[in-house]
């Protein structure tokens, strides 16, 4: 499993050209390519080509919600 987080304060500052959605959306959409290219990355080097039923989830954690978590699992295989 691979988790990746996001601190709720990053969220808030870079809005020089970019509504907050747009910024919030961008960090989300980063947090999920990360965890999918480490779980990837964790795949192959146990000798896997392929992952199936890769899992996505986003939850809210920490203190009033302050951060989000990204975390993605699948099983390895070779095929």
């Amino acid at each position: 499993m691979v988790i990746k987080n996001i601190k709720s304060e990053k969220i808030f500052y870079g809005f020089d050209t970019e509504s907050p959605t747009d910024y919030f959306m961008q960090k989300v959409r980063e947090a999920k390519d990360s965890a999918l290219a480490e779980l990837q990355q964790r795949a192959a080097q146990k000798g896997a080509n392929a992952i199936v039923g890769i899992d996505l989830d986003y939850e809210t954690v920490g203190a009033n919600g302050s951060m989000l978590m990204v975390t993605v699992s699948g099983t390895a295989v070779v095929i």
